[in-house]
């Protein structure tokens, strides 16, 4: 069962990480090609299936996670590095939930949401997606 769940959880990862690329390399290619406003519908489309994916994945990553945790390593202290990772974590569900309802809301009233919001919660969340691996490694090196 540990195995199964640890198999979900890495494909979950992987997911995830693609999640929170892929929208980068959309907005670097939108800029290279020197496209200006919202992008094209298609695109837009792909990115909002994206989004839902990231989220779907971080959830999986939180219920593979906790009963890892508890068939394998319940009551143990895992120390302080276990204890960033859940935080980087915890950010990183809650700046995809609220990306996900920005881009639901904008699909619903057609209005795109602030690109410079988009970037920087982006930028964040990727930025806490790899000190959330880092500290994983370290907590169970």
């Amino acid at each position: 069962m540990f195995i199964t769940l640890k198999i979900v959880h890495l494909l979950a990862l992987l997911l995830g990480g693609a999640g929170s690329v892929a929208p980068a390399v959309a907005a670097r290619v939108l800029k290279r090609t020197k496209h200006n406003g919202p992008p094209p519908p298609a695109l837009a489309l792909t990115l909002r299936i994206i989004g839902i994916g990231g989220l779907i994945a971080i959830v999986l990553l939180w219920i593979t996670g906790l009963s890892m945790y508890s068939l394998r390593y319940s009551g143990t202290d895992l120390g302080i590095w276990f204890a960033v990772k859940l935080v980087a974590a915890t950010l990183i569900l809650g700046i995809s939930t609220w990306m996900n309802l920005m881009a639901a809301r904008s699909a619903r009233t057609g209005t795109p949401p602030n690109p410079r919001r988009i970037r920087r919660l982006g930028l964040a969340a990727r930025g806490l997606l790899i000190l959330a691996i880092v500290t994983a490694v370290i907590s169970f090196a």
